[in-house]
């Protein structure tokens, strides 16, 4: 009975020891939503000429160099939503220093009538 209790007691032993070891660190696979830049933007100005003060405010999100972005603008002095615009755009790195964006913009008034639709390609040129 003795010999049984020593036995029983130094496998638990050992085996205790090995399960103390370092766990194996699982790591979570990355979701779609970890690739995905999400922010919240806003432009706020005030025309000196005309004195109105209006705040472009929304969210964009991007992956892999395309964005999407939803910004309504408020106009201080009506105290309302003038328009709202819906942009998608690709941003093309064509050197390390020069980036080549075309895009489209959607605009609406408050009431989701169409305003104007813009398609245009902008350039940025790093020092």
């Amino acid at each position: 009975m003795t010999k049984t209790i020593v036995t029983l007691a130094a496998v638990l032993g050992l085996s205790t020891a090995a399960y103390a070891g370092d766990p194996v660190k699982l790591t979570p696979a990355p979701s779609m939503m970890d690739k995905i830049d999400l922010a919240f933007v806003t432009d706020t100005e005030y025309n000196i000429d005309t004195e109105k003060a209006q705040t472009e405010f929304g969210v964009e999100a991007g992956i892999a160099g395309f964005s999407l972005s939803a910004k309504p603008t408020m106009d201080w002095d009506a105290s309302d939503i003038t328009n709202v615009g819906f942009t998608a755009q690709y941003d093309l790195d064509v050197m390390d220093r020069l980036t080549v964006s075309p895009y489209g913009e959607y605009n609406v008034d408050k009431d989701f009538v169409e305003v104007s639709k813009v398609v245009g390609v902008k350039t940025k040129f790093k020092f």
